[in-house]
């Protein structure tokens, strides 16, 4: 949820509470007209709290999908380009390529010292 909409649902939590204390006291002292009109009340805030959290989920829900329609397509043939390009930028030299990876070119900068050490 955004800062906003957290911000209105507490608020519409909290009126949502007050409404019920007050309808609550209402009718503790007999006073019964006040107490349909707080019990409609706290209906009221709920159903707002309700339908702030539900406009927060379509809202992010739009953006997802108006993010998801902004990428552009690509065709098998372009994804296949991509994942060459990738690897070929990962080739240090021809015999790395060449040997999967297991030696290097005596001029390659990535070539390992063979070490004497057991």
């Amino acid at each position: 949820m955004t800062r906003p909409s957290n911000l209105l649902c507490s608020a519409y939590i909290g009126l949502f509470l007050w409404l019920l204390y007050c309808a609550v006291q209402s009718a503790r002292h007999g006073a019964w007209w006040a107490t349909v009109v707080f019990v409609v009340g706290t209906c009221l805030a709920m159903v707002a709290f309700l339908r702030e959290d539900q406009l927060d989920d379509l809202l992010r829900r739009e953006a997802v999908r108006a993010e998801r329609e902004a990428r552009p397509v690509l065709t098998p043939d372009e994804t296949a380009d991509g994942v060459v390009a990738v690897a070929l930028a990962g080739e240090c030299c021809d015999r790395w390529w060449t040997s999967a990876g297991a030696d290097h070119d005596p001029t390659c900068r990535r070539q390992t010292p063979e070490s004497s050490a057991a």
